[in-house]
């Protein structure tokens, strides 16, 4: 029913705490994958057995080509280790509900009601909001479910990744160009089941929000207490449900 694919960075404290919330909040997957730089992962790897570790390639793009050519699954989640889950995802519910309706393009485990300008109704028409807009963004790695037929189809078309942070951004433009007619729906829950650590960017060519930069979120710091026996405790956002989809306050280790 459901591959879900995991985008890491120099980041197993933070892996850690997404495939541990993953595995108690998810209600079903078949497979989890994760693409991870060819560095020393190997506590997060002999913690997580049943996930399947994908060293990167210096090619980003093979190795996205690469991946999603194990998706046997109709459908695929992504995520990021900038994230965790916070609620349920009924899995089952959502993939019945995106295979009953075809115009559907996708479900948002991190949008809701309470966000600005959000839609009365779990469903809306994604191509009639302002582009600035959550609401008209229909491509996101963060804990999104699509169709897999969709997501190869937008590999085919939009060229050479070097990053998760490309991928995403053409894989925006294509659903916007061309999807949008045939998809004009996303979808969403009345709360959210995830949220993102602003403080915690997956790429390191994204630049770190000076506002929110801490020394001790430093990545080197963060692998130092992962590797001294320190985990994430995700249990903390529990429940979060704020009025932006990123959030710095729950940070804390055990």
């Amino acid at each position: 029913m459901l591959h879900v694919i995991c985008f890491s960075h120099r980041r197993q404290l933070q892996l850690h705490g997404y495939l541990a919330s993953l595995y108690h909040y998810l209600t079903a997957w078949d497979q989890v994958s994760v693409v991870y730089p060819k560095q020393d992962y190997k506590t997060v790897r002999d913690a997580f057995g049943g996930v399947v570790f994908l060293g990167e390639n210096p090619d980003f793009n093979a190795t996205l080509k690469y991946v999603m050519s194990t998706v046997h699954q109709p459908f695929v989640m992504f995520g990021c280790d900038d994230m965790v889950f916070t609620r349920s995802v009924d899995v089952e519910e959502i993939c019945g509900q995106l295979d009953t309706h075809p115009t559907i393009l996708g479900y948002s485990t991190r949008l809701h009601g309470k966000l600005p300008h959000a839609p009365m109704s779990t469903l809306w028409e994604w191509p009639k909001y302002p582009p600035e807009w959550y609401w008209r963004y229909p491509f996101d790695l963060s804990g999104s479910i699509y169709r897999t037929e969709c997501i190869k189809n937008l590999l085919a078309n939009i060229g050479h990744q070097k990053s998760p942070n490309t991928f995403e951004s053409k894989g925006v433009l294509f659903m916007v160009e061309c999807l949008g007619k045939n998809y004009p729906l996303l979808s969403r829950g009345e709360l959210p089941s995830c949220i993102i650590q602003q403080v915690n960017n997956v790429q390191t060519t994204v630049p770190i929000n000076e506002a929110h930069y801490k020394e001790e979120h430093a990545p080197e710091r963060l692998e130092e207490l992962y590797k001294s026996g320190k985990r994430l405790d995700w249990k903390k956002a529990a429940g979060a449900c704020g009025d932006h989809v990123w959030t710095n306050d729950f940070w804390s280790v055990t």
